[in-house]
């Protein structure tokens, strides 16, 4: 799983849309800030994933922080409960 972006105006509702890449991010950033100048956008990055699942884990979408057998069981997780919810 690749990281994604969020476009947060400072002091506002919190942000809503997942962006895929930086550039999309960037440019949803400039377009607010045109739209409300002197307000500050910034770009967040989501780098990691927090869940429950047994004990609390995070999943680090950088791989920083996290080894890759970590990765795996998370990654396995997620797709044991696709699975559970695909077929009740």
């Amino acid at each position: 799983m690749k990281p994604y972006y969020y476009v947060y105006r400072y002091k506002h509702a919190g942000p809503i849309v997942r962006h895929a890449t930086l550039a999309s991010a960037q440019a949803e950033a400039e377009r607010l800030a045109t739209q409300h100048p002197g307000d500050s956008i910034e770009i967040l990055k989501a780098v990691g994933i927090s869940r429950i699942n047994g004990p609390a884990s995070t999943f680090f979408m950088d791989g920083e922080g996290a080894a890759f057998d970590d990765m795996r069981e998370y990654l396995n997780n997620i797709a044991k409960d696709i699975k559970e919810f695909s077929n009740p």
